[in-house]
């Protein structure tokens, strides 16, 4: 009989159980960690702040999710990475298109989190708006 496995259970075949369970319980709390810090960067006095621990966050699930091979996360990571490098270099607070744009995006982690936890054989579709990367990052671009 063939079975077809799941999401988890080919991470954890491929590396050490240890290592997935770090990773899984990591990716939880950078779900839940995201959207209270996107919303505050349209808070003009913890802006610089949170978008620095944004760009950590990103970056370091980028990091993880390259060494455990999960490409899509990897890509993500690199685009918003790319974004908050921009948005570290200005002054806030966030344009309404930043927020709306980094919320989607902390959607789709949470989607392919119950991707994970559900064990599905792939992860789910990315959301097109993804690829839409805002144009206006502060309320001073506008």
């Amino acid at each position: 009989m063939d079975k077809k496995l799941g999401l988890l259970e080919k991470l954890e075949l491929e590396f050490e159980f240890d290592l997935v369970d770090d990773f899984m319980t990591h990716f939880g709390i950078f779900c839940d960690g995201l959207e209270p810090l996107i919303v505050s960067l349209l808070n003009k006095d913890k802006y610089k702040e949170n978008v620095a621990e944004l760009f950590r966050m990103f970056h370091s699930m980028k990091s993880a999710s390259g060494f455990l091979k999960i490409s899509q996360f990897v890509n993500i990571c690199s685009i918003v990475e790319d974004v908050l490098d921009e948005a570290r270099e200005l002054n806030g607070p966030a344009s309404d298109e930043l927020v709306d744009w980094l919320l989607v995006i902390c959607d789709e982690f949470f989607k392919y989190k119950r991707d994970f936890d559900n064990n599905n054989y792939y992860l789910s579709a990315l959301n097109t708006k993804i690829i839409q990367v805002p144009m206006r990052i502060t309320k001073d671009d506008e």
